[in-house]
């Protein structure tokens, strides 16, 4: 009989050491790590970039406008061709491309004494179209800017928690969230410059575009 009840009793503790050791080994063993969701980074960086690709197409068409109506057709056809280079093959290298020479032409512009060249019947059909792409563009901006910056911040967060066939992705996320957060702020500054050159130059010869058209612009681009 003792046998029996000392033969029971290790089976018990046996049982119980073992779940006791269950117990323990899955409270160990267990680690709340945060899901990185890099498909819904990466699908919110396409959407910033659509915006700054938007505005970087109204930029240079407007730009481009102004170089073509005061005769420098090279300039002009220059940016023409970084266009439909974006278009053909959108993303953060061919954006930059267009915004670097966007740039640089809008300098031109407004360095020289180009308007002086304009012809009135020119200066009606592309002056007031320059100045509605560029407030558009400058808006799109605003929203991409706005927007990159939370996402800047969450992809390099998760980049710190992300398995390696991720990191890929968020890096090209942070990568987006660098150039729009860093890059994108100067080139509004430069373009509500030129803007205001063809404003001034608008006002003397009679054209003008409200705000209201270009918030309805704006509306019907920004998704």
């Amino acid at each position: 009989m003792k046998k029996v009840v000392a033969g029971f009793t290790l089976v018990v503790l046996f049982c119980f050491s073992g779940f006791v050791w269950a117990q323990l080994g899955g409270l160990l063993g267990k680690k709340d790590t945060p899901k990185v969701d890099a498909e819904g980074l990466s699908a919110r960086s396409v959407a910033v970039m659509t915006l700054v690709k938007k505005a970087s197409i109204y930029y240079a068409e407007a730009v481009a406008a102004m170089h073509e109506a005061v005769g420098n057709k090279k300039t002009a056809e220059q940016l023409k061709q970084n266009i439909a280079d974006l278009n053909s093959k959108p993303g953060l290298d061919s954006t930059k491309v267009l915004v670097s020479n966007t740039d640089n032409a809008a300098k031109e512009v407004n360095s020289t004494e180009s308007m002086s060249k304009l012809a009135a019947e020119d200066a009606q059909k592309f002056v007031g179209k320059s100045i509605l792409n560029v407030g558009t563009g400058v808006l799109l901006d605003g929203l991409a800017v706005q927007n990159a910056g939370p996402l800047l911040n969450e992809a390099q967060g998760a980049l710190k928690q992300a398995p390696i066939t991720s990191a890929g992705k968020i890096k090209d996320v942070v990568a987006v969230g660098q150039f729009v957060t860093q890059d994108v702020p100067p080139r509004v500054t430069a373009m509500k410059s030129f803007s205001e050159k063809l404003i001034e130059y608008g006002k003397t010869k009679g054209i003008s575009i409200s705000p209201e058209e270009i918030q309805q612009k704006y509306n019907a681009e920004k998704g």
